[in-house]
Parts: structure tokens; sequence; C-alpha cells
């Protein structure tokens, strides 16, 4: 990683965006290949020098620290990666109001933090919230059904299978028409739907 960034410093100046942005870049071929220290020390490393390149509040420091917060949360440290992700979503909504798409990603990191931390009803309140979202630019695009899914598997994982079921299903539709029946996520939610159906004892259901 150092090597390619002293080229991109040689060639735009040690302290510029895109250096700050290659950074960020590497960083996310490092998480990839599963090399995470290297990788938090990139995006540290990128989000220092984008802000003083930029300023705190620029959304490519928004973008880069949403990065950091997602590697964070892998590597279970909770309390940074829910300190970091919160600068990021305050930055986008200082820069774009509160209904922003840009702060789909960063919310459901958060929601994330907040699974992991069995803060439910506050996971489940950022999903909604990304949902609609969503839902104000498009409710029939690929990162609608995605907020759909992703509250599925929120009430799927604290027991609430009706509701899991009845957003699986309202985004099956959307999967098939952008996917096609044949394609592997649509065949995945098929099958998440299908075991729903059966834990539910709905079995008729199930096979048809």
């Amino acid at each position: 990683m150092e090597r390619a960034l002293g080229l991109y410093r040689a060639a735009n100046g040690s302290e510029s965006a895109e250096v700050g942005m290659a950074a960020n870049n590497l960083s996310e071929v490092l998480v990839a290949t599963g090399r995470y220290r290297e990788a938090e020390e990139g995006f540290r490393a990128a989000i220092g020098i984008s802000t003083r390149a930029l300023g705190e509040n620029h959304p490519d420091v928004a973008v880069e620290r949403t990065n950091l917060a997602n590697l964070l949360l892998l590597l279970g440290n909770f309390p940074a990666a829910e300190s970091v992700v919160t600068s990021a979503i305050g930055t986008y909504e200082k820069l774009y109001g509160a209904q922003h798409p840009l702060l789909s990603k960063p919310l459901r990191v958060l929601a994330k933090v907040r699974t992991m931390t069995q803060q439910y009803p506050a996971a489940e309140a950022l999903l909604v919230r990304v949902r609609d979202i969503e839902g104000s630019v498009s409710t029939s695009s690929a990162n609608y059904a995605s907020a759909l899914t992703a509250l599925a598997a929120h009430y799927d994982a604290t027991d609430q299978p009706d509701k899991a079921l009845d957003y699986d299903r309202r985004a099956l539709p959307i999967y098939e028409r952008i996917y096609g029946v044949n394609h592997p996520s649509t065949a995945t939610l098929h099958a998440s739907i299908g075991s729903q159906l059966v834990y539910q004892g709905k079995l008729k259901e199930a096979e048809a």
C-alpha cells in the first residue's frame, strides 16, 4: 500500500484529496483480502489526509469514516464504530438534510452496531429510516429491495416471523424484475421465504 500511495503522493502532493481517496480505495482492497489491521491504518490515514485537504465536513471524509466504521464493526469494536459512523451521519445531515440517500449506508452500519449491542428497537428505527429514504427515491429499485430485506432479517432475528415474511415478500417481485427469477439473489430470497413459511407451519405455501 505504501508504494502505491507513494506514487499518488509524487503525482498529486502528499496531502492532496486524491491521495486521501487513494488510501481509502486501497484500504477497501485490504479489507477484501482479509488484511484488516492494515486496512484500519489505511482508512485512518485517508481520513486524516482528506480532513486536512478538504475540511472536517466534506462528503469524501464521511465516505471514509463510514468505511472505517464498517471495518471496526467487523472487528467487534462497537464503541469506536458507533463514534466514527455517527460523525459520518452528522456530516451528511449537515450537508444534505436528514433524508438524503447517501445516509443509507452509514445508517445501516449504525443499525448493525445497535443490533450487535442488543439495542433492537433502535436498530429497527434506523432500518425503517433507511427504508423510507430509499422509498422516497424509488419503490422499485434494488436499494429499496435491499432495505426491505434488511428489515426482514432484523424481524427474523428478533422473533417477529410475520413481519419478516411480509418484508421478504415485498422485496421478491423487485428482485425478480431486476435480477430475473433464476438469479442467485432471487433464489436466496425464495429460500428465505420458504424457510419462514415452514417455521410458521405453512407447509402448503412453502411448497408452492
